[in-house]
């Protein structure tokens, strides 16, 4: 009773005092009473970025599903007796595993890179500004010195958004990752033409702000360590694999941006490869899982099966680089003992003399190489972006269009640069200069077929990066590739040419809208193209 009845007096007490508390020390007092000692008032901005980079590696969940069983197997690098990928089915999860993550993290402590990298930006800007609709653009940082930390988020941003974009179409862009900070949790879908403006736009502003003399992310920063020209010749790399994207579509646009990119400064060795290095037994998350990317996967789990294309397409040249691809059992194995396994089949197909893609030769699963040791390790870099893919397509804007200097000088160097960056897997047998030297007199470049050299080479190159792989053969067209047609596939037969459209068609209203102005028949729809795949 005692205690009941004095708590009305203590409180009252306590009003009064405060009330004669002069004002400021009032509010300090209040905000001493409304702030948790054990939380940060704000993030870091280096801890968002480390983990924005991180995320956009990849994970087991979506590396496994919308990497090496969709795309790496309907770009016949991987093949798999259960594998979907290359039968053009659907599995709904396998399929939007990357929209997923990319938007809302893996529900296993991944967070989601839009998230991370809308926060990074919309809390290190301008505060006055912060509700315009062109945050990214227009906001100034604040403070100003941290003009490269917002510059190398927002070209992050758009390695993010041109991944999911290629493989989806129209998704939200503008609006993206604002659900808590504006209350909008069903964003605008963007048209890819128009998504792909403003990445271009972004891409020119963000290399623009770039400054030597203001600090950077320094070590948070994981793949550059915080060097601004490194992260100007990413920007300008990235802008042209954008413009090179677009040829069948806009060609024009597409030689402006090239030429715009190009004069920038883009990379320059494999010193400036875009990718994300793996420490051993590094960044273990809930529940075991590892962020890793491809080489966590595959060291994991089974190890699917290179396919018999990759491998008779790389021994009919005697490429030194299958060796350290694919190997069976994962080893060393020599080139004339590579066995690749056909597409499209099941454990019963695959003896089956009537199903026109069994194998006649078939002794034992064992006897297919499997991706090597080296790239199957939990070290395995994870690729992003290469010199060698930005030395072959300067090698096809100069074939195009006459700009970017010899394009026979930038297709050797783009070989060079694909077998000598195999170093960065650890342990990797390293391909010799008199290797390459006698792999490039062997196959020399031809002018009279430059595009399907380049693209094959290209092909070649992103092993194991099947987003950009498929992204890029869909583009050019290069290798030419015999599809299958298993029963019951959704796509009459024919590489699909999207991931099918992943926006929440219950939450989000303006899904369905999306859909129906891509003409798509619905979610499963792997056959119509997006913009830019003319």
């Amino acid at each position: 009773m005692n205690s009941m009845s004095t708590a009305p007096k203590y409180a009252i007490f306590l009003a009064l005092a405060l009330l004669l508390l002069p004002a400021c020390d009032q509010d300090s007092r209040f905000a001493e009473l409304n702030t948790n000692p054990t939380q940060a008032v704000s993030i870091p901005p280096e801890f968002l970025f480390t983990t924005a980079e991180l995320a956009t590696a990849g994970t087991r969940y979506e590396q496994w599903r919308s990497n090496l069983i969709y795309p790496e197997a309907m770009i016949q690098h991987l093949a798999e007796t259960w594998y979907t990928g290359d039968k053009y089915t659907t599995n709904a999860d396998w399929l939007s595993a990357l929209w997923t993550v990319s938007y809302n993290g893996n529900g296993d402590g991944q967070r989601a890179p839009i998230k991370l990298l809308t926060d990074l930006i919309y809390n290190n800007v301008d505060p006055d500004c912060r509700e315009s609709q062109e945050i990214f653009t227009e906001c100034p940082p604040a403070p100003a010195t941290n003009v490269n930390k917002i510059a190398a988020a927002r070209m992050l941003r758009v390695f993010v958004f041109q991944r999911l974009t290629d493989m989806y179409g129209d998704l939200p862009y503008f609006e993206a990752g604002l659900g808590f900070l504006r209350s909008n949790i069903a964003p605008a879908f963007d048209t890819q033409d128009v998504i792909y403006a403003d990445m271009l736009k972004e891409l020119e502003q963000a290399v623009a702000m770039l400054d030597p003399t203001f600090p950077t992310y320094g070590a948070a920063d994981v793949i550059y360590q915080g060097d601004v020209e490194k992260w100007r010749r990413f920007g300008n790399s990235l802008m042209l694999r954008l413009a090179m994207r677009l040829v069948k579509r806009d060609a024009g646009m597409a030689q402006q941006w090239a030429q715009k990119a190009i004069s920038g400064g883009v990379m320059e060795s494999n010193d400036d490869v875009f990718m994300v290095r793996h420490e051993r037994g590094g960044s273990e998350g809930p529940n075991g899982l590892n962020t890793n990317g491809v080489g966590e996967v595959l060291s994991s789990f089974g190890r699917p099966k290179c396919t018999k294309t990759f491998v008779d397409m790389l021994k009919s040249t005697a490429d030194p680089r299958l060796s350290v691809f694919c190997g069976v059992g994962g080893a060393l194995t020599p080139l004339e003992a590579q066995k690749g396994m056909p597409g499209g089949n099941s454990a019963t197909t695959i003896e089956d003399p009537n199903w026109p893609w069994h194998d006649p030769d078939f002794t034992s699963f064992a006897d297919y190489s499997v991706p090597t040791d080296w790239v199957s390790s939990k070290t395995a870099p994870t690729f992003l972006l290469t010199y060698a893919e930005t030395e072959f397509l300067r090698a096809e804007a100069s074939v195009r269009w006459g700009i970017a200097g010899d394009a026979a000088t930038h297709y050797a160097n783009g070989v060079r640069a694909s077998m000598e960056h195999l170093a960065f897997y650890e342990g990797a047998p390293a391909i010799t200069a008199d290797e390459i030297d006698a792999y490039l007199a062997a196959n020399p470049y031809d002018a009279g077929r430059a595009l399907e050299q380049i693209n094959t080479q290209i092909w070649i190159t992103d092993f194991l990066q099947g987003h950009e792989a498929w992204a890029n053969w869909r583009r050019s067209g290069f290798p030419a590739l015999e599809p299958v047609n298993w029963p019951g596939n959704v796509t009459n037969g024919q590489i699909p040419r999207r991931l099918g459209f992943w926006g929440d068609m219950v939450l989000n209203p303006n899904a369905q809208a999306a859909l129906e102005r891509q003409g798509l028949s619905g979610q499963f729809d792997l056959s119509t193209a997006v913009w830019w795949d003319r």
